[in-house]
């Protein structure tokens, strides 16, 4: 049906389900519409991509690896868009998390911790009251 899962199907050795790792050109194209559509309003947009580790890949990658693959192709496709778009900006929650080393995560080395979120939080929405937006 050309549709997407956002989870593990419940019966993937069905046949009926494929992998698709999507390039830094499939995440401009799916979010660009999008963000078109929004922004013709006047409407600003803020893009950032999440801290949070992916816990298992269908890929042949070693988890972390396609973590860091993933989070680079979101990363590079949010730089193209707020490039080319004056009212899309990016925020970069991903960058201070990764920044403050693994310290940021709770034990399970996935999730980061809830005080440091609540100060990134904090620190986005005093960034963009600033501005007005």
């Amino acid at each position: 049906l050309n549709l997407y899962l956002n989870r593990t199907p419940p019966d993937i050795s069905s046949g009926r389900f494929i992998l698709r790792v999507f390039d830094v050109d499939d995440c401009i194209n799916l979010l660009s519409p999008a963000i078109e559509k929004i922004t013709a309003k006047n409407i600003p947009v803020v893009l950032s991509v999440s801290p949070v580790a992916l816990g298992t890949t269908y890929t042949n990658e070693d988890p972390i690896v396609a973590n860091e693959i993933s989070k680079s192709t979101l990363r590079v496709a949010a730089k193209h868009i707020v490039d080319n778009n004056p009212l899309v900006d990016y925020y970069p929650s991903f960058e201070a998390f990764r920044s403050r080393g693994i310290t940021t995560y709770t034990e399970d080395c996935k999730h980061v911790q809830f005080s440091l979120v609540e100060q990134v939080v904090n620190e986005m929405v005093a960034r963009y009251q600033e501005r007005g937006q």
